[in-house]
């Protein structure tokens, strides 16, 4: 098969004396590379990087639910009626 491809200049300069020092034609070469590149395997596309964001929630989320889970356990320790009295003084509580 016969075919016709557009090379930039510079490009085809570089090749022809690249080959022409080997004492190989240009059609030679061709053929190799295009053979080195049909025989190469078949790599799976880089996948797309996980954005920050998805990063930040994939760590971020299990450390709430974490964080959740302790509060709502303390929150339970804590005696109603001291609730009550600390409520009707408007002191703040301490979690911890």
């Amino acid at each position: 098969m016969k075919a016709t491809i557009d090379i930039p200049d510079e490009l085809s300069r570089r090749v022809k004396a690249k080959t022409a020092l080997r004492g190989r034609a240009v059609r030679d070469a061709t053929i190799e590379l295009f053979q080195k590149w049909v025989d190469e395997p078949w790599a799976e596309p880089p996948k797309a990087p996980k954005s920050w964001l998805d990063e930040l929630l994939k760590h971020a989320l299990p450390a709430v639910s974490d964080l959740r889970e302790i509060l709502v356990l303390r929150l339970l320790e804590i005696d109603n009626a001291v609730l009550h009295a600390a409520l009707e003084r408007g002191t703040r509580l301490s979690l911890c």
